[in-house]
């Protein structure tokens, strides 16, 4: 199978007249909706992979669009297309275990409660002194 791969906002690469017609692009909607993968690579950068039912009418249609220096729109085989996912599941599972480990509003607000409850605690037995 062949992968639309970009970083590219769809809508500016893939929108004609205000609107997306996938299937007049070469994509299935069916393949899209559950082959698709978006999320950010290690450098950073959004990218989106969509996979191509028509690589010729894709490859005409963005041949034409206008890209800044650092956007690109490309069609990929398997091969390519595979360690671009492994990089967005790694990126993914990263901020996941990042996220663990970071403080959320609750834990923060018990945290600020208990050292509140503490310096009253203290105050009434003679001030921080006695920590």
């Amino acid at each position: 199978m062949k992968y639309l791969y970009t970083n590219v906002q769809l809508g500016d690469l893939l929108e004609v007249n205000g609107k997306i017609h996938w299937e007049q692009l070469g994509f299935s909607i069916k393949n899209v909706r559950s082959k698709q993968m978006q999320g950010e690579d290690s450098e950073g950068r959004f990218i989106s992979l969509l996979p191509v039912d028509n690589e010729a009418v894709l490859a005409e249609h963005i041949a034409g669009a206008a890209l800044e220096s650092e956007e690109f729109a490309r069609i990929i085989g398997e091969e390519e297309a595979e360690p671009v996912r492994a990089d967005i599941l790694a990126v993914r599972q990263a901020a996941k275990e990042a996220a663990v480990l970071t403080p959320t509003d609750e834990d923060l607000y018990r945290a600020s409660v208990l050292k509140l409850l503490t310096e009253i605690k203290m105050s009434g037995q003679g001030g921080e002194v006695n920590v």
